[in-house]
């Protein structure tokens, strides 16, 4: 389930209700959310079905960055569920693609 929502200034930003840390972190990748999501939707249609794994590797960005964008391109129906795979170590994990 994702947190509640903040909005500032139209933006959609996730963040747990009444945690200042939480609304300030928030507030502070706002400017940057947008150019991550289109990167990690651009790794998607460029290579998918594609793990965020590989999303990470190919785009440069953190594990920690593109798995919230990766969520809300699925949020908003831009990108869906594609099956499985095995990551290098052997352990499963989920594939996307553009919806």
């Amino acid at each position: 389930m994702l947190p509640p929502k903040f909005t500032v200034t139209g933006n959609q930003l996730p963040y747990v209700f009444g945690s200042d840390t939480s609304r300030d972190a928030a507030l502070k990748a706002a400017p940057n959310a947008n150019t991550s999501r289109q990167r990690v939707k651009a790794a998607i249609a460029k290579h998918g079905p594609i793990s965020d794994m590989d999303i990470a590797r190919l785009t440069g960005l953190g594990d920690s960055t593109v798995r919230p964008r990766r969520v809300e391109l699925e949020r908003d129906g831009e990108i869906a569920k594609a099956g499985e795979g095995v990551t290098p170590n052997g352990r499963r994990c989920a594939l996307w693609k553009i919806s």
